[in-house]
């Protein structure tokens, strides 16, 4: 989630989250609750440097629709 986000101001003032996933073909669902914590500098890069460049090129046209400033490493 980009840091800027409303998510992630909303996730700084409750870190409490929950997500739900539907298996309608089974007629069952799966929750998830637990507490939101932001990740390092380090595993955030090494995250990002695993991430396929089709999804880090469909992130940074997002994210610039955003209107957000996105680092980009020339390296």
């Amino acid at each position: 989630t980009q840091q800027n986000s409303s998510k992630i101001s909303e996730i700084k003032s409750n870190n409490q989250v929950s997500l739900t996933i539907i298996l309608p073909k089974y007629k069952r669902q799966i929750i998830f609750d637990g507490i939101a914590k932001p990740v390092s500098q380090k595993d955030n890069t090494s995250y990002w440097n695993g991430y396929p460049e089709s999804a880090k090129l469909r992130f940074l046209a997002y994210g610039i629709k955003r209107q957000l400033t996105l680092p980009i490493d020339d390296n």
